[in-house]
């Protein structure tokens, strides 16, 4: 059951911790807004174990500087919940230019494991502190451009596009930093709740990906990015050792140019 429990949550999760990075992005070319909400189901050998969501937050400020909020929050079913109950929250703070990250906030109520772990940004010095109830590490340097987890996925989102090929970029948990790579592997079609949709396939490089990947010989993992100025994650699919999993869109909360099949509400900030 722990392998289980690790790879519901990873399989949505390993792409926040493989990025890619161009310290000269545009913030202007952001393909998300705050008040952005995407929700998930997740699958585990075709059978529904849980839900997740990915939200932009109105912008904030930390230590007088103008910040992204990001937001995601896993969960079991009911019916999951009764053999392994899963509650998790991340929270980040970056850079409006996502090429910095400021603060990262992760909250694991995992069966009875319980854990709270936050790593605080120093970019005058480029180090990173790992701070948990348990234990606080010394702080470890850092490459110029570095970024947590879950700020990874939205510079994904911004960076990817037409005739690139594969990227590359340095993610911290706050123990170690990791060169992360995405291949671009091709414009694909992808089904999605009964629609249709144009999408950029791309596959993190799992090699320093942990717990159940790590475990697995021949693990893989394929995400579907729209194939339009949002570059939403549409599908999520990956095979390990105990099984396939799989977390697909299933609502989200653009007024336009919605995603035919996919469930959206009006678009508001908040």
């Amino acid at each position: 059951m722990h392998s289980f429990k690790s790879s519901l949550f990873v399989v949505f999760a390993v792409i926040l911790a493989l990025s890619i990075n161009d310290v000269a992005a545009d913030v202007r070319s952001l393909p998300f807004e705050p008040g952005e909400k995407l929700e998930y189901s997740l699958h585990w050998s075709g059978i529904k174990a849980g839900t997740a969501s990915l939200e932009v937050l109105l912008d904030s400020e930390i230590n007088g500087k103008k910040a992204c909020h990001f937001v995601m929050k896993a969960r079991t079913t009911p019916f999951i919940d009764k053999i392994f109950k899963v509650r998790d929250m991340i929270k980040s703070i970056a850079c409006p230019s996502l090429t910095k990250s400021y603060l990262y906030i992760k909250k694991q109520r995992e069966g009875r494991h319980r854990r709270n772990i936050t790593l605080q940004f120093d970019e005058s010095s480029n180090t990173v502190q790992y701070i948990s109830k348990k234990k606080i590490k010394e702080p470890i340097p850092i490459a110029p451009g570095t970024i947590d987890p879950l700020t990874a996925l939205y510079y994904t989102r911004m960076m990817v596009k037409q005739g690139i090929d594969s990227v590359e970029s340095y993610v911290t948990d706050g123990k170690k930093i990791v060169l992360g790579k995405v291949t671009i592997i091709k414009k694909d079609m992808v089904e999605v709740n009964g629609g249709i949709h144009e999408a950029f396939l791309v596959e993190p490089d799992l090699k320093d990906a942990g717990g159940v990947f790590k475990k697995s010989k021949d693990a893989r993992m394929r995400i579907w990015l729209s194939a339009d100025e949002r570059r939403i994650p549409l599908k999520i699919q990956s095979k390990v050792a105990v099984g396939s999993f799989t977390a697909v869109l299933v609502s989200h909360n653009y007024e336009t140019k919605p995603i035919a099949g996919i469930g959206n509400v009006v678009f508001a900030m908040r």
